[in-house]
């Protein structure tokens, strides 16, 4: 499934799609615009510590991959818009 949320002026917008890894396993993605600082990088820590793989995506790319660094968990990726 795919599912986004509309963006309301100066919110980060999250996707969130489920990808289905064979039958039994399940990968959680998030990725979350304007996620390098402020209320995009509290979501994008929450969304690490609840399990998902979180894509950055911010206009700084320095600062996208100094908070991957951060995150817990593996697989997060840094992203410049």
């Amino acid at each position: 499934t795919y599912t986004a949320r509309p963006n309301w002026g100066r919110y980060p917008i999250i996707f969130r799609a489920n990808c289905f890894e064979g039958t039994t396993s399940m990968t959680k993605t998030a990725i979350v615009t304007g996620g390098a600082h402020g209320i995009g990088a509290a979501i994008c820590e929450l969304a690490a510590r609840r399990g998902y793989r979180v894509g950055v995506l911010d206009l700084k790319r320095e600062a996208c991959q100094a908070l991957v660094d951060k995150l817990p968990g593996g697989g997060h990726v840094a992203l410049q818009a």
